[in-house]
């Protein structure tokens, strides 16, 4: 009989999940990634210019949220003229907020608007 194994797919605590946020110490392969998928976004062979980029998984844990944050600090690094807008539509558990340390005071939410 095979045993099934569990896999914890929750969050992480919110200091884990800051380390994976790019920094100046993050090693170069990770950076490059980002560059590479900016890159990837970037030309996407579509008529007009991609305005909106949704980055969802079936399950929680995934990395949709340090994806989505990290490719927002990769196209402001690189494309300084771009203006970036991170919403995180997570109604549950929003972790954005926190991972930009963006404070623990209460701001006004996606349910709000």
């Amino acid at each position: 009989m095979k045993k099934k194994h569990n896999v914890n797919r929750s969050h992480s605590s919110v200091e884990i999940d800051i380390q994976r946020i790019i920094n100046d110490t993050t090693p170069f392969a990770v950076r490059e990634a980002y560059r590479s998928l900016y890159t990837n976004v970037l030309y996407l062979p579509i008529e007009t210019k991609c305005k909106k980029l949704v980055i969802t998984s079936a399950f929680p844990g995934e990395g949709k949220t340090s994806v989505s944050v990290n490719l927002a600090y990769t196209i402001a690094l690189n494309s300084p003229e771009s203006q970036i807008l991170v919403i995180d539509a997570d109604m549950r558990s929003p972790r954005v907020n926190l991972l930009m340390e963006m404070g623990t005071e209460k701001r006004h939410g996606l349910s709000e608007y």
